[in-house]
Formats: structure tokens, C-alpha cells, sequence
């Protein structure tokens, strides 16, 4: 039976261009703005680069994001039914974005056009390379010959199974944003305390734990890989424009579990980057 559909997500996954280029995978861009300007994501970034996004961030610039609106879903997922193609959606995290609703009001809306395809939405609950990830398991799932029907069934189980760890060196870039008070900022700046944060399984960021100093922190992170994975050692990293550091976490990692597989060690992307 031949796999005819299509797996679509959003530019909040971070994978590289060259990957998402070699599975067809169909990304439905989302816009952000910073100082007046705004760019439309893609996977090549080619609106606005990552050197010079992280840039505009260190000099204190604020990005704002926009959610993806159902025409653009539409617009999308009608390139692959127009075709003959079902659909696949995996989106960004709904506790983060409203992507995901946008993204299902346009599915409601193609279904009665497209009756006699399948159009599926899932909410990955799960952001970044983290999203990357359940992504990359779906599409080895797609490749190996599953159904449409069986990939959203593996993606519906394995969504749980992720593991979502990262830190922030900065904190006044949360207190700018809203997700922290400008005092805590303050004084943990002076502690040179690191939070280490994760996803929860309703795909919200909550803290960890704290750490002291950037490298503690980073060594706090390959240990939570160590202790918690319990899958075929894949990681994946995402960094904001510091490759040494995360050059660094994945060699602790395979220092710590030698039998584990770095598959993508790339940048977050302006989106998750904001």
C-alpha cells in the first residue's frame, strides 16, 4: 500500500533546511518582530540571519511572535491535497501558541472541501528540536512504510516520552519577556544562578532547578539525559548562537553514555529564539 500523505509542521521545529528539504516535510512559517520589522520564519532563514537575529537580541532589541492563522494552514495543506495527498500535522506546543487551534479551525474548514481525504492535527506539545524530534521519529515511522493512521497513533504515545531540558544564561531576556520579575533577574544575576527548565507534559515551561554557573549548568543537563532517557540514546541539540557550549554538552553526553546518538546539533530558530 503506498504511503500517500504528507507530514506538515511549523518553523518552531528548528530543523535544518537540508533535512526538511529531503523528507518533503511542508513547514508553515511564523512571523516574528523585532524593532519594527517583521519576517516571515523559514528553514533557511534567509529573511533575517541567525548571527545577526542573536545579535539584535544581545544589543537588547525586543521580538515579538505571531501566531500562524488558518489561512495560511489552508494555503499549505491544500498544496498536498490537491494532489491526492492526506495530511499530517505535528504543531507547536498549544500551551505556547495558538497554532495548534488556528491550524484545526483550517482543517475543519478543508475537510468539508476535501471530503474524501484525511486531515489529521496533532498538538506535539513540545517546542524546538524537541518538536524536531517527535517530527524526525514520525517521518522514520512515514518512510518505513506506516500508515497515516499509524504514524498519528506513534506520535499520540511518543509525545509523552520526550524529554525537554535547557537553560538560560541570561535572565534578564526572561524578565524582559514577561516570564520573570526584573528583581529575581537581578538577584540571580548576582548569585550566577543558572535555572535549568523543561517542558511539562501539557507543554508548558516550568523550572527545574537551580544552578550554579553556566558549565554546572551544562553538566546538570547531560546528567538529566543520563538519568531520564530510556530510548535508543538519540538526543538532539538546539543552541542560541553559543555552538561551543552545546559542542560541549554533547560531548559530555557521550562521555556519560557512549552508546547515545547526537542526530542534529543545530540553531534555535528567531521563533523559539523570541
Amino acid at each position: 500500500m503506498k504511503n500517500n500523505f504528507r507530514i506538515i509542521t511549523d518553523s518552531c521545529c528548528d530543523l535544518p533546511a537540508t533535512y526538511i528539504e529531503k523528507n518533503d516535510i511542508g513547514i508553515l512559517s511564523i512571523h516574528f518582530t523585532i524593532n519594527g520589522d517583521t519576517y516571515s520564519d523559514n528553514p533557511e532563514h534567509s529573511a533575517l540571519g541567525l548571527k545577526e537575529f542573536y545579535d539584535r537580541l544581545r544589543k537588547k532589541e525586543i521580538s515579538q511572535t505571531a501566531l500562524a492563522n488558518s489561512e495560511q494552514f489552508i494555503e499549505l495543506a491544500e498544496e498536498s491535497l490537491k494532489k491526492g495527498e492526506d495530511v499530517l500535522a505535528i504543531i507547536f506546543s498549544s500551551a505556547l501558541s495558538g497554532t495548534y487551534n488556528a491550524c484545526r479551525l483550517g482543517a475543519l474548514e478543508l475537510e468539508e472541501k476535501y471530503p474524501d481525504r484525511k486531515i489529521v492535527v496533532m498538538d506535539s506539545l513540545s517546542a524546538s528540536l524537541g518538536q524536531g524530534l517527535l517530527i524526525y521519529l514520525a517521518t522514520e515511522e512515514r518512510n518505513g512504510g506506516k500508515t497515516i493512521e499509524e504514524v498519528e497513533d506513534f506520535v499520540e504515545i511518543h509525545k509523552q516520552k520526550l524529554l525537554h531540558y535547557f537553560i538560560i544564561d541570561d535572565l534578564g531576556t526572561l524578565a524582559r519577556g514577561g516570564r520573570l520579575t526584573a528583581s529575581k533577574a537581578f538577584i540571580a544575576g548576582i548569585l550566577n544562578l543558572k535555572p535549568v527548565l523543561h517542558v511539562d507534559s501539557e507543554g508548558r515551561l516550568v523550572p527545574n532547578a537551580k544552578v550554579m554557573g553556566r558549565k554546572q549548568s551544562l553538566m546538570a543537563l547531560a546528567n538529566h539525559f543520563v538519568k531520564e532517557e530510556t530510548g535508543d540514546g538519540t538526543f538532539f541539540i538546539s543552541h542560541g548562537d553559543c555552538e561551543e557550549d552545546a559542542l560541549f554538552l554533547k560531548e559530555r553526553i557521550l562521555k556519560l553514555k557512549s552508546d547515545a546518538k547526537c542526530v542534529i546539533l543545530d540553531f534555535i530558530g528567531p521563533v523559539i529564539g523570541s
